[in-house]
């Protein structure tokens, strides 16, 4: 009927045209529904790579600082056993001096230079007095001049 909205039944599925126009139809409908259903799979991919590659950061992230953590505990025992030395033999050299065991600079700065060779970061012993002139000193260049030095002056 050619007033009537909706094709008759008969038409649908034997006039020619009307068929091929609801086959496009249909084939749109079956594109877009794939077009979504991929883009929603592509979601859910990138969801899941995001996570599992957020899971790996995590994870590397952990070991790194369990490993940056170990590092810093050995570095402080080693430096808190030089330190702890070097003071050892602080205190030794400042009881013989009180004592009056060494009466000559040379004889103290030979023994502080045997006493520099079991710390290894130490390069140089300098003894000042407290008016910061040397007394003794492990190089056998000249010693630095720390009467003036701002560290020397911070510390008198």
């Amino acid at each position: 009927m050619p007033g009537s909205s909706a094709p008759p039944a008969a038409d649908r599925t034997g006039a020619p045209g009307q068929g091929a126009t609801e086959d496009r139809q249909d084939s749109r409908r079956i594109l877009t529904l794939s077009r979504v259903m991929g883009g929603l799979a592509m979601v859910i991919l990138n969801g899941l790579i995001a996570a599992f590659v957020w899971q790996s950061h995590q994870a590397n992230t952990d070991i790194a600082e369990n490993r940056l953590t170990g590092t810093v505990r050995a570095q402080v025992a080693y430096i808190s056993e030089v330190l702890g030395r070097y003071d050892d033999i602080l205190r030794t050299v400042q009881a013989q001096v009180y004592s009056g065991q060494y009466h000559v600079p040379r004889v103290l700065a030979a023994d502080l230079r045997i006493h520099r060779r079991s710390l290894p970061n130490v390069v140089e012993i300098l003894l000042i007095d407290e008016f910061g002139q040397p007394w003794a000193w492990t190089s056998a260049t000249p010693p630095p001049r720390m009467s003036s030095h701002p560290a020397f002056l911070a510390h008198r």
